[in-house]
C-alpha cells in the first residue's frame, strides 16, 4: 500500500501483471506484486516491501481491504440504507478521514519499522482493522436480501467455492444444498425446436440448422432443459440452458472503464479467429457461458446470462456474468445476483421477466 496508492485509485492501473497469450487471448497470470509501482519505489520501506515475496502479498492485500472497506460503505449509502449518513457529501467527508487514517498508518506505524517482521505484523494488524475481523474475509456477503432463507443458501454455496475458481462461468458445488442444477440434455427435436424459434433470422434457418447441429454434435454447444408448470395451468414449459464456450469465461486485467472494452474487444477479435478444437480446449480451462431461457406456447421468453436451479418447489437464476471483469473503480463492483421466477408474466404487457431477489458483494478484486 504505498503512498501512491493510498491517494489515488488510479495508480491501480500501474500494478505489474504478467500477460500471457493463450489460445491468442490475453490471460492474467498470477504474481506476488506490491500494490504499487516497484520500479518507482523510492524509499527504504518501500525497496524493502518490493524484495520481499511475502511483504509485497500483503501490501496487496492492504490495499485490496483498503478499497473494499470505502466501496463497502459506499454501497452501504447507495444500496442497503445502513450507512450512518445520508448523502454522498457525507460519504465523501466521511471518506476523507479514512484517507488521512491511512496516510497516519503509512508514516507513524508501517514505515516506523525496521524489520520485515514488525512490517509484516503492521499489516496483518491493519487489514485485520479494516476488515473487522483477523480472520481473512469470505468471498461474498449480501448487499440485496429480499428472500433471507433463499438467500443465505446460496451464499453458503458462493462461500465455500475456492477463490481461484471465481469467475463468470464457474460451476459450483451444489451437492448438500437445497440447490439442483439442470443437467439433463434436451432432445434433438427440442432443441430443433429451440434452434427454430432462436434469432437471427436472417440467414433462413434450414440454411444456418446443419451448421447448429455440427457445433451439437462436436461438444461445441449443448442445451439442457427441464419441463416445468411454472403458471400452474397443468402444461409444461420448458426451461432451457444453452451452454457455449466463451472468451468472456475469462476475466480480463483491471483497469479504466475504456481499458476494460478494449481489452474485450481485443478478446473478442481473437476468439472469433480460433477453431472448434481450441476453444473447446478454452472451455475445459475456463468453463461455458451459460444462457437460460423459458419455452411456453411456442414462443420463447427471457433471454439472460445465468444458470436455471431448482430451489424446493420454485426455479431461480444465479447469474454471474459480473465477474467477467475485475472491477477497480469507484463506482463498480464484481458481484453474483440471484433471480427468482415468478408464477405469472407481468400483468401490463405479458412479459415473463426475472425478479432480483439476491445480490453477493465480492470482497476482492
Amino acid at each position: 500500500m504505498s503512498r501512491i496508492s493510498v491517494y489515488s485509485k488510479s495508480s491501480l492501473n500501474s500494478r505489474g501483471y504478467a500477460v500471457a497469450l493463450i489460445l491468442g487471448l490475453l490471460t492474467p497470470v498470477a504474481v506476488l506484486a506490491a500494490d504499487f509501482d516497484c520500479s518507482k519505489a523510492s524509499t527504504a520501506i518501500e525497496k524493502q516491501i518490493c524484495a520481499d515475496a511475502t511483504l509485497s502479498e500483503l501490501d496487496s492485500a492492504l490495499g485490496v481491504a483498503y478499497r473494499n472497506y470505502q466501496l463497502w460503505e459506499l454501497n452501504k449509502l447507495q444500496t442497503l440504507g445502513t450507512a450512518d449518513y445520508h448523502t454522498i457529501e457525507e460519504y465523501e467527508q466521511w471518506k476523507k478521514g479514512v484517507i488521512a487514517q491511512q496516510r497516519r498508518w503509512l508514516q507513524e506505524v508501517r514505515n516506523a519499522c525496521t524489520t520485515s517482521d514488525c512490517l509484516a505484523k503492521a499489516y496483518r494488524a491493519r487489514i485485520a482493522e479494516l476488515n473487522g475481523q483477523e480472520a481473512p474475509l469470505p468471498s461474498f456477503r449480501q448487499s440485496i436480501n429480499n428472500n433471507p432463507q433463499l438467500c443465505g443458501a446460496m451464499l453458503e454455496v458462493l462461500n465455500r467455492t475456492p477463490r481461484a475458481q471465481l469467475g463468470a462461468c464457474t460451476r459450483h458445488d451444489f451437492s448438500g444444498s437445497p440447490f439442483s442444477p439442470v443437467l439433463t440434455e434436451a432432445s434433438e427435436a427440442l432443441r430443433l425446436q429451440f434452434e427454430q424459434l432462436s434469432p437471427p433470422r436472417n440467414p433462413p434457418f434450414e440454411q444456418r440448422w446443419p451448421e447448429i447441429a455440427e457445433r451439437y454434435n462436436s461438444g461445441q454447444r449443448k442445451l439442457y432443459a427441464v419441463p416445468a408448470d411454472i403458471d400452474g395451468d397443468g402444461q409444461m414449459e420448458w426451461l432451457v440452458e444453452l451452454h457455449n464456450p466463451s472468451y468472456r469465461c475469462e476475466a480480463i486485467p483491471p483497469g479504466t472503464q475504456e481499458e476494460q472494452w478494449n481489452r474485450e474487444n481485443e478478446s473478442r477479435q481473437r476468439w472469433w479467429k480460433l477453431s472448434n478444437q481450441p476453444q473447446l480446449v478454452h472451455a475445459s480451462q475456463h468453463g461455458w457461458i451459460s444462457t437460460v431461457r423459458l419455452l411456453k406456447d411456442g414462443q420463447l421468453h427471457l433471454d439472460s446470462f445465468g444458470q436455471w436451479l431448482r430451489y424446493q418447489q420454485q426455479w431461480v437464476v444465479l447469474r454471474q456474468s459480473q465477474m467477467y471483469y475485475k472491477h477497480n473503480s469507484n463506482s463498480l463492483k464484481n458481484n453474483m445476483i440471484l433471480y427468482e421466477l415468478p408464477a405469472k408474466p407481468r400483468s401490463y404487457d405479458g412479459r415473463w421477466r426475472l425478479v432480483e431477489s439476491c445480490s453477493f458483494w465480492y470482497n476482492y478484486e
